[in-house]
């Protein structure tokens, strides 16, 4: 299982969204019956999450000089799945004050920057060229000089094109820079576009999550029962989820937006240089 590296790892950030939920101090989430559920969840989830890692470390060719330290971390996390699968009052009273919430989000931190650290000996190591790639590398150079000799005649080909070019001057410039314009114009048009897309989303999600609330609204009473508890808390965490994604696809549209100012500008600035300024790029 390959991982992008400009991605985190999909297992540490569903622990990170429990430690978030559990640090809220909710008293309807540090019930017995939801705290084993999010044990189980996260004892599940440090399953995905060892293969995860383990497949990053993979990556790295041989042993690590000095080995970055994620199995304890992990065992710590174990101990808190463990714990929340059965409960004690001592652990509803820590969910309750956000202490244990806290406690994991500082557990996932630290798991974060070890894997970090792997990531960035993984994606810093260069491999060593061997005799053979040296010897193939050498003789592609060779290849390369002797296709050099025998397209002589391409060349002075080329020289005399960019003569002509040379001599036309400013306006076969301009032309140029008309179409590098040009792909800033496209590049706004496709950011337009995504931003379309992405406002539609929200849209989506307003409407889900107003759905959702209609739902609360409609089991809020006096007497409820502990499945229509429960009910209600799963409920709050899909709010949860939703605005979270709500967050990302508003941080992607704000940033398309800056896009399209940045072209704009660089519009601007082609358009108000002098023909001479174009022609030499200055």
């Amino acid at each position: 299982m390959e991982l992008d590296s400009r991605k985190e790892l999909n297992a540490l950030n569903e622990i990170r969204d429990m430690a978030l939920l559990l640090s809220l101090g909710n008293a309807y989430l540090c019930e017995e019956v939801f705290l084993k559920k999010i044990g189980a969840n996260l004892h599940s989830t440090l399953s995905k999450l060892e293969m995860e890692i383990l497949s990053v470390k993979k990556r790295f060719p041989g042993k690590f000089a000095v080995d970055v330290d994620t199995d304890t971390t992990l065992a710590e996390l174990q101990v808190h799945a463990e714990q929340l699968q059965d409960p004690e009052s001592v652990i509803s009273d820590k969910c309750a004050a956000g202490e244990l919430g806290r406690d994991l989000e500082r557990i996932v931190g630290d798991l974060t920057k070890a894997v970090k650290t792997v990531r960035s000996k993984v994606e810093g190591q260069l491999p060593t060229p061997t005799r053979r790639v040296s010897f193939f590398g050498f003789l592609r150079w060779f290849k390369v000089i002797g296709a050099l000799i025998r397209g002589l005649w391409k060349l002075i080909l080329k020289i005399v094109i960019i003569l002509v070019i040379i001599a036309i001057g400013p306006m076969a410039y301009l032309s140029l820079t008309m179409e590098e314009t040009g792909s800033y114009e496209k590049e706004i048009q496709q950011s337009r576009a995504h931003i379309q897309a992405q406002r539609e989303i929200v849209s989506s999600i307003e409407r889900q999550r107003k759905e959702i609330n209609e739902k609360i609204s409609a089991l809020s009473r006096p007497d409820l029962s502990r499945q229509e508890r429960i009910d209600i808390m799963e409920l709050m965490v899909a709010i949860h989820g939703l605005d979270d994604k709500r967050n990302k696809v508003e941080v992607d549209i704000a940033d398309h937006e800056n896009r399209i100012k940045l072209d704009q500008e660089k519009i601007e600035e082609i358009e108000r240089k002098p023909l001479i300024k174009r022609l030499f790029r200055l």
